[in-house]
């Protein structure tokens, strides 16, 4: 199913779009927020600008965004794939449980919080890279950043976060 707008000018179009039971999507979406929730089949975005929130997943999770901000919730998919690549803006990835994360982002900041299982790599150019997570859920997960920081801290620590300029 290919749905389209291009009326020009100001005008756009909000699509609300059920998907059968162990099916997936892919999205391009040239300029407008995206929103994909519970489903459990793969779901690829391709974003030119506006933000994307992937939320409730059970299946791999890929999102090219040029410019806004990502979030991706609840993902479960213990041998499956998160794949991010974004350009400008800031990621929020919350409760994952993945086979392997891998985020990149040109310019942003990246948070972690909740709970994490499986391994990966968070690589920001520019930008800070927090990670809240149990000190156990993050032991095969490299963070890092050309030109930021990197915090690291347990939830509910009553202590300084270990900070670190660029890499970890």
């Amino acid at each position: 199913m290919t749905l389209e707008t291009d009326a020009g000018g100001e005008t756009g179009a909000d699509y609300s779009v059920g998907v059968p039971s162990g099916g997936g999507v892919e999205i391009e979406s040239e300029e407008g927020d995206v929103e994909v929730t519970g489903l459990d089949g793969d779901v690829t975005v391709r974003a030119g600008s506006g933000d994307v929130t992937v939320r409730g997943v059970v299946g791999d999770v890929t999102v090219e965004a040029d410019e806004g901000d990502v979030a991706v919730v609840g993902v479960r998919t213990d041998t499956g794939n998160v794949d991010l690549a974004v350009e400008s803006g800031d990621v929020s990835l919350e409760d994952l449980m993945v086979g392997t994360l891998e985020t990149t982002v040109e310019t942003g900041d990246v948070n972690l919080s909740g709970r994490f299982s499986g391994e990966g790599r968070v690589s920001v150019g520019t930008g800070d890279v927090t990670a809240r997570l149990p000190s156990g859920d993050a032991t095969d997960l490299a963070l890092d950043t050309f030109v930021g920081g990197v915090s690291r801290e347990a939830p509910g620590e009553d202590g300084p976060p270990e900070d670190r300029e660029g890499d970890s």
